[in-house]
């Protein structure tokens, strides 16, 4: 019976990946125990990995992470693990980030082979001398100053589309970045153009991640609870693993940190955060309470008796007649204020104001954006 089920098996696995990216993989029956079918197993993987166009990074400094640290005796402590990028020769000195100390590459393994030059992709051994392998289980080595301590960072937001809880500012995310995972708070703002972050632009503040709107490209301000290690172009995956439901994908989001997006010095983070043009667009109504003459109103309930008037001023605003007019200044002890306007006010509009009172006024729209990080608190237009 053992073909039919085999097939009836392929039948209902091929069924079952057919939505998805892997529709049309092949399916290869085997048993390790009974050394079945384990050849074609190894056939199709060579087969399959000659048709990748891979892209082993060896010109970028050395990044190695390792996650088995142990010692051996009268040879030194050996840190197991892969090259991400870059290349590393036995003699080369190495920054271990974690604990700012530098040693010599004593030897390298491959494979139980010794070698004297690793480069990206490979899975080697590295053996250092003076070091205690208590002290890091595991962890990044790299040439120096390539690994920096980030207290803040700056991504380009890829949603994942199976998580189908709410993305929001302010809310709260398991962030892993390499070995690690910390929690952290994130702040979401969008842009209508594609490329990468860059602190001369200008981003709108967002509350949630709206899926409805293809147009938008969102970013994320992630602020970690303590520092982590990251290098250029490091992927990091957010995810909601406090979720007490077990049949749901907890990975919320992911993107590439870049070091120049980040606060790599916890005393320069305030001014890392003032240099984010994020800014939330802001808008008051009032109504036209007088008419002065054809080019000045005042204008009441646009403010509150407690706002620093002054700093609205020469700001525009619009009639909802379409007349746009420039805030002149304060008017009296109270919230008014004085509008005037370069071209007269038509007869109409005139006749209006004159005509109309209480909730029958016209109203005054004054639109404007205020950046969230601006320590000053200016508004602008």
């Amino acid at each position: 019976k053992r073909d039919s089920l085999i097939e009836k098996m392929k039948r209902k696995i091929a069924k079952t990946l057919e939505p998805t990216i892997f529709k049309g993989a092949q399916i290869i029956p085997l048993s390790a125990m009974r050394n079945f079918n384990v050849d074609k197993l190894i056939e199709a993987l060579v087969n399959e990995t000659k048709n990748l166009n891979l892209h082993r990074d060896v010109k970028s400094p050395f990044i190695f992470a390792f996650d088995h640290c142990f010692p051996i005796k009268g040879s030194g402590t050996v840190l197991s693990g892969t090259v991400l990028q870059g290349s590393i020769k036995v003699n080369d000195t190495i920054e271990i980030p974690n604990l700012k100390t530098e040693r010599k590459v004593k030897s390298m393994q491959m494979f139980k082979k010794s070698i004297d030059l690793a480069q990206a992709g490979d899975r080697i051994g590295i053996c250092i001398t003076n070091f205690d392998p208590k002290l890091l289980e595991r962890g990044l080595l790299c040439h120096k100053g390539s690994v920096e301590s980030a207290h803040a960072v700056v991504i380009k937001l890829h949603r994942i589309k199976y998580f189908k809880r709410e993305i929001k500012s302010k809310a709260k995310f398991h962030c892993s970045i390499g070995h690690e995972t910390v929690m952290a708070s994130i702040v979401l703002f969008s842009s209508q153009h594609s490329q990468e972050f860059n602190f001369d632009a200008e981003y709108l503040y967002e509350d949630t991640i709206h899926d409805d709107n293809p147009d938008l490209h969102f970013y994320a301000l992630i602020e970690f609870e303590h520092p982590v290690l990251i290098f250029d172009n490091m992927l990091l995956i957010a995810s909601k693993l406090d979720t007490e439901q077990t049949n749901v994908c907890r990975l919320a989001f992911y993107g590439n940190i870049l070091l120049n997006n980040s606060s790599v010095d916890k005393s320069c983070k305030q001014d890392f955060l003032q240099r984010l043009k994020i800014y939330k667009e802001k808008s008051r109504e009032g109504i036209v309470q007088r008419l002065v003459n054809e080019g000045e109103i005042i204008v009441g309930n646009l403010f509150k008796k407690e706002t620093d008037r002054s700093k609205f001023e020469k700001m525009k605003c619009k009639l909802s007649t379409g007349e746009v007019g420039i805030i002149a200044g304060a008017f009296g002890q109270s919230s008014k204020v004085r509008v005037q306007f370069t071209t007269p006010l038509s007869s109409s509009t005139v006749e209006v104001i004159k005509n109309s009172k209480g909730s029958e006024s016209l109203k005054v729209i004054l639109d404007f954006k205020k950046f969230i990080f601006d320590k000053n608190h200016k508004m602008v237009q």
